[in-house]
């Protein structure tokens, strides 16, 4: 059965986030990263055999991309086209006006007007093609009464950069369009981009898909990213197939430490995250990690956060080898703490007089005025914890005078660490 490739938010050149934890020759790949994920994409294209490929916008991340992510767009466009492989582009907001690319695409690619939906027929595949490019940077009217009605016979295929009601989440509402809305169109299936998660719906006659963005960029771009190959038979999608094409993914993971020594607590969390990171490994992937640790006890709430980061580390390297990158270990069980401007500053003084004259007393009177102190402080947006409560989760401490004692052990600059902790 013949197939055709979507793809949609390649973003080439987008800048990573978080580079800077994973040292200057892991950062130099993975700023690559976007053009790499690119030519998996031609790749998968010619394994599948596909007769055409989409792409539903955002090419580039910014409206004037550069020469060198230019020529290589157009070089791994020109691998596509030299195979037969036939492509059709809208442009999407980031890059609505950049158009002196299109000025180099190679014979077999199209893009779509800014002015007015387009309708392209592939007679030899009996497919329709509709599509329309963004004419400003930010489309707020719904784009698809532009479209052409359906072809009978023919499987008419929409590409469409928007904004989909009750499915973009975060994303800005562009040219945006209700799932209801696609389906009445009765196009058989719509090639949708924008939103950088994977979805598929059917309504009706219509399949509806985002494939998601091609290469995730920081850590809230989680899981699989690529594209999808589609197989149809006459006016009818049989199959919508997930592929993957990024070179590094980026996953937020959750762990529930045993009791007992922190050898055994890192070494069981590297164990579990080996397990989430199987797909990772099938796939040839690099992994970028957060990491949120629950359970540990004061003994590792007492570490700072680049102390946990380098023990897990080494624990992971141990058990999963060199392919899974660190950039931040947290406390799950914790909250930000946003400390008042004086409230910060009296714990950074009593910090700096402690540090200076180590005294057990001073200790004490500073954890109990603290704790009362505490109690004010609001926790984080939506959270009913004060902040007092706050560093007794953080320390397993529930009242002013076990505070005393347990922040004498930790130490005045540990206590500091504790309520300054980042999750």
């Amino acid at each position: 059965m013949p197939k055709f490739l979507h793809a949609a938010d390649l973003h080439l050149d987008s800048p990573m986030r978080s580079l800077d934890v994973f040292g200057e020759g892991v950062a130099d790949r993975l700023r690559n990263a976007s053009r790499e994920a690119l030519r998996r994409l031609v790749d998968s294209a010619i394994e599948h055999q596909v007769g055409f490929v989409v792409v539903a916008g955002d090419l580039f991340d910014v409206a004037h991309p550069s020469v060198e992510a230019t020529l290589h767009l157009v070089d791994q466009l020109r691998r596509l086209c030299d195979r037969g492989i036939r492509v059709f582009i809208v442009r999407g907001n980031p890059h609505f006006h950049a158009r002196g690319g299109s000025r180099l695409w190679p014979a077999g690619v199209h893009e779509f007007s800014s002015e007015r939906a387009e309708r392209i027929v592939l007679e030899d595949l009996r497919v329709v093609i509709h599509g329309r490019s963004y004419p400003t940077q930010a489309v707020a009217d719904d784009l698809t009464p532009g479209y052409a009605p359906p072809t009978p016979g023919y499987l008419d295929v929409g590409v469409l950069h928007t904004a989909l009601e009750g499915y973009a989440g975060e994303h800005a509402t562009y040219a945006p369009v209700t799932p209801a809305g696609l389906a009445a169109k009765g196009y058989g299936y719509w090639a949708l981009g924008h939103v950088h998660a994977f979805l598929s719906l059917q309504l009706g006659v219509s399949r509806i898909v985002y494939p998601g963005n091609l290469q995730g960029r920081h850590v809230r771009e989680t899981g699989r990213k690529g594209v999808v190959v589609v197989t149809y038979e006459g006016t009818e999608i049989r199959a919508v197939d997930r592929v993957a094409c990024d070179v590094v993914r980026w996953h937020d993971i959750p762990v529930e430490l045993p009791d007992g020594p922190l050898s055994t607590q890192f070494g069981h969390a590297a164990g579990e995250i080996g397990r989430a990171l199987a797909e990772d490994e099938r796939d040839q992937v690099d992994s970028a990690l957060r990491v949120r640790l629950a359970g540990m006890g004061a003994e590792g709430v007492a570490l700072s956060p680049r102390e946990r980061r380098d023990r897990l580390r080494e624990a992971l390297r141990a058990q999963c080898g060199s392919r899974i990158l660190l950039e931040e270990v947290r406390l799950a069980d914790t909250t930000r703490l946003q400390l008042p401007g004086a409230l910060a500053d009296s714990v950074a003084k009593a910090e700096r007089h402690l540090a200076a004259q180590p005294d057990a007393g001073d200790l004490a009177r500073f954890a109990a005025n603290l704790w009362e102190r505490l109690g004010a402080v609001e926790g984080p947006r939506n959270d009913a914890k004060s902040a007092r409560d706050v560093l007794a989760g953080r320390l397993g401490i529930h009242d002013a005078q076990t505070l005393r004692r347990r922040a004498i052990e930790l130490g005045a600059a540990r206590l500091a660490a504790c309520l300054a902790e980042k999750v």
